[in-house]
């Protein structure tokens, strides 16, 4: 019992200290990203503080179709990789079969050939 407390006290300093080096790794803005101040929901921008919040449709919509746009092209290169993937996957299974049909045969002949020497030893050494 006493080594299952001292387990979870050890994973939870491990977690705790995870979360800390999250924390300082991720605790500052970023280059692109937009600060809101909490107390008025606005956030400043070149033309102005603006509300947060306050997009037109149009702006929405153009966003919506922008985001449409990446997400099929994220897919069709998601697919191209799978196939790709599966093509390289099954060429090298191809080479890998190759191998072994040209390789095994001469595998089978050495292994022969060390139990021959290995049973001519106890000869050679009586000589």
């Amino acid at each position: 019992m006493e080594e299952l407390e001292e387990r979870l006290r050890l994973s939870n300093v491990r977690f705790v200290d995870s979360l800390q080096r999250i924390i300082e790794k991720y605790n500052y803005p970023f280059e692109d990203d937009i600060l809101v101040s909490m107390e008025s929901l606005t956030y400043d921008t070149p033309i102005g503080p603006q509300l947060w919040g306050d997009m037109s449709e149009k702006s929405i919509n153009e966003w919506k179709k922008k985001l449409h746009k990446k997400a099929t092209q994220c897919q069709k290169t998601t697919e191209t990789r799978k196939q790709w993937i599966s093509d390289f996957e099954d060429e090298d299974l191809k080479v890998h079969q190759q191998w072994i049909n040209w390789l095994w045969p001469a595998v089978v002949m050495g292994f022969v050939l060390y139990c021959i020497l290995i049973s001519c030893i106890p000869h050679l050494q009586s000589r």
